[in-house]
């Protein structure tokens, strides 16, 4: 199984929970949505989530917390059964997704009944869930 992230990176707090994650889950890719912060070292940069089609053919899958405002989910992680290989697509803390991000993206829409997390949290939270339930 392999994963990727798209994110938006807001300020410092979430570059730097943003790389605990990447190198504790061993992810490969990064795609950055347009944010407030510096992009990650070879991070592509995309304008919306749709973009990553470009790049690559995958499965796309929107991560928000369950009171987001902006984009919300249809499906409870708890009930998501995630794919061989996806992207996981998250807002910044600072700067949410937004339809613009995610229009024309063929996605899976989830959210986490966890209260209101930082993106990287809300990260480590869905890529631990992957990998538990990848080892059941």
């Amino acid at each position: 199984m392999s994963a990727g992230l798209a994110i938006k990176i807001d300020n410092q707090g979430d570059r730097e929970g943003w790389s605990q994650i990447i190198e504790a889950f061993g992810i490969q890719e990064v795609y950055e949505l347009p944010g407030l912060g510096v992009p990650f070292p070879n991070s592509i940069g995309i304008e919306t989530a749709a973009d990553i089609a470009n790049f690559r053919a995958v499965d796309l899958v929107v991560v928000q917390p369950a009171d987001a405002d902006l984009v919300q989910g249809t499906t409870s992680l708890l009930a998501f059964e995630h794919p061989d290989e996806a992207i996981y697509i998250f807002g910044g803390s600072q700067t949410r997704l937004n339809q613009s991000d995610v229009r024309n993206a063929l996605a899976d829409f989830i959210y986490i009944t966890a209260g209101d997390l930082y993106p990287s949290q809300a990260g480590a939270v869905v890529l631990w869930d992957r990998y538990t339930k990848a080892v059941s």
